[in-house]
Order: C-alpha cells, then sequence, then structure tokens
C-alpha cells in the first residue's frame, strides 16, 4: 500500500511542478532539483504513516535521515544530468531551426551570398553566388575561397581572410576568377559572424564597371576633341552666359587667357559685338 501511494505522490508532484515550468525543464536550476528531492523524499517520510503500527517506528527512525540527507541529493545530481541532456537538445533543436531559417534567407537573396570557415573554406552559398562563380551545388563547397583570387592577388585574399579572423568588417572590389578560368569584377562586403563563420555578400559588377569605363574613355575623347579643336570652342550657361570652359583655339584667337575667362559672362568680356547675336541662336 506505501509503495504504490509513494509512486502516486511522487508522480502527483512531478506532474505539478512541471506544469509550473511549462516548457522550461531544460533551464532547472540546481537549487530548484535540490527542493524538489526534498518534497518528494518527505512525501515519501509521510507515507510511512501508512504502514503497520508495529513496524512504523522503527522504518521511520531507519530511514528518515538518509531519506532527507542522501536522497535529496541524489535527485539533485540525476536531475542535473537529465537538465543537462534536455538542454543540450534544446540548443541542437534552435540551432538547427535557427540554420534553416538563415538557409531560406540566403537562398532568396537579391545577392550572391555564402559563408566560409575561418580557412576560407564554402561553407554554404546560395544560388546567386554559385552562378557568380560558375559551380554546380556541392562543387563550390570543395574549393576554397583563396581559389577564386587571381593568382598574383592570393596574397591579398589570405591577408584580407586574417583581418576578417580579427574581427574586421571588409569592403572591396576584386578581380573573381570563375570556374571556367574568366574574370569578372565582384563587389563585397564582408564579417565574421558569433559563430566563427565568415558571410559574404557580393555583387558582379562587371557590366557597371565597362559602363564606367566607356563614360571615362567618352569623356576623355570629349576633352581631348574640346581642347585641341582649331576651332574656337567653348561652354557657357545658357542663363548669364558665364563660361565654364574654353579651347586653346579661343585663347589663340581671341586673346584671352582660359583663367581670365572661366566664370566670367560673356556680357563682361563683350565677346558679342551684338548681344542680340547670341539671344537669337539660343531662341
Amino acid at each position: 500500500m506505501m509503495g504504490v501511494t509513494v509512486i502516486l505522490v511522487s508522480s502527483l508532484l512531478g506532474l505539478i511542478w512541471r506544469s509550473l515550468r511549462k516548457d522550461k525543464v531544460y533551464d532547472l536550476s540546481w537549487f530548484e532539483l535540490y527542493v524538489f528531492g526534498l518534497l518528494v523524499h518527505a512525501a515519501m517520510l509521510i507515507c510511512t504513516f501508512l504502514l503497520p503500527v508495529e513496524v512504523r517506528e522503527t522504518t521511520q527512525k531507519n530511514i528518515w535521515l538518509p531519506v532527507m540527507m542522501i536522497y535529496p541529493v541524489a535527485t539533485l545530481l540525476l536531475g542535473a544530468m537529465m537538465v543537462g541532456r534536455l538542454k543540450k537538445d534544446y540548443i541542437v533543436n534552435e540551432l538547427a531551426e535557427s540554420e534553416g531559417k538563415d538557409k531560406t534567407l540566403i537562398e532568396h537573396a537579391t545577392e550572391g551570398v555564402y559563408l566560409l570557415d575561418g580557412k576560407g573554406a564554402f561553407v554554404l552559398a546560395n544560388s546567386k553566388a554559385k552562378e557568380m562563380y560558375g559551380y554546380e551545388d556541392e562543387e563550390i563547397l570543395k574549393i576554397n575561397h583563396i581559389d577564386t583570387y587571381l593568382p598574383e592577388e592570393r596574397k591579398k585574399g589570405e591577408q584580407r581572410l586574417i583581418e576578417l579572423n580579427a574581427g574586421k568588417e571588409l569592403f572591396f572590389v576584386r578581380k573573381a576568377v570563375r570556374k571556367d578560368g574568366s574574370v569578372f569584377m565582384m563587389d563585397t562586403s564582408a564579417r565574421k559572424l558569433s559563430n566563427g563563420l565568415i558571410q559574404s555578400f557580393v555583387r558582379d559588377i562587371t557590366d557597371k564597371e565597362k559602363a564606367e569605363r566607356a563614360l571615362k574613355e567618352s569623356e576623355e575623347k570629349f576633352s581631348q576633341a574640346f581642347k585641341y579643336s582649331p576651332e574656337i570652342v567653348a561652354l557657357s550657361s545658357l542663363k548669364g552666359g558665364i563660361f565654364l570652359e574654353v579651347n586653346e583655339a579661343f585663347e589663340k584667337t581671341l586673346g584671352y587667357k582660359r583663367e581670365d575667362t572661366i566664370g566670367k559672362s560673356v556680357f563682361e568680356l563683350k565677346i558679342w559685338n551684338d548681344i542680340s547675336d547670341r539671344n537669337r541662336i539660343l531662341k
């Protein structure tokens, strides 16, 4: 009778304790475990009053000390082991769930995103990054980030990896090498995460670089044509006729030095014999 009662009372105390803790049993403190052990074993002693009278007193005298001094400590130690396992399982589950969310976010990013370990090996890369480098799903995980540098720039890549591992956040543009050996311009921002991995966001800016280079070349050509044209050429504002630039033919033919002309108006320098001619051209 007593044995069944002890089991029922202990189970009831456990259920009550569990309901109070809700979903946080992995966070039980040693103090809580010890108090729980005291309560359970105090209930066990109370249950001894269900024993037959002739053995009750003797049993209580023999067991009260170990029940109240040793058993709660044993409960604490056993509970601590169980809590440790529960906490480990909880952390693993949380990390798995977090990793799943991170993978989803990375995969659907509009730019290339990848993770490197401390040595520069690829750990994870989204479709955009793999497309940039020209690798299939698992191929990119077999190479090191330094392999995507030009041979003459790999020392620079290794130095960047050292700086990133030291916690420095980097923003830079570099030439990157695809699987097929072709080269493209890459804009990169990279930083070290709290888990020790290195996260990089990358964009292929080859077309942008080409456009900027073409624009610069066009500007240089225009500048050369403007400067060395045998005809008088000048740039001035529509409103006010302020000179913005003049060429060499302007200086030689009209006798005005460039530095004395820029910033002044056609009215001040009296370039036009009849200013109405200018007004007519502007119309």
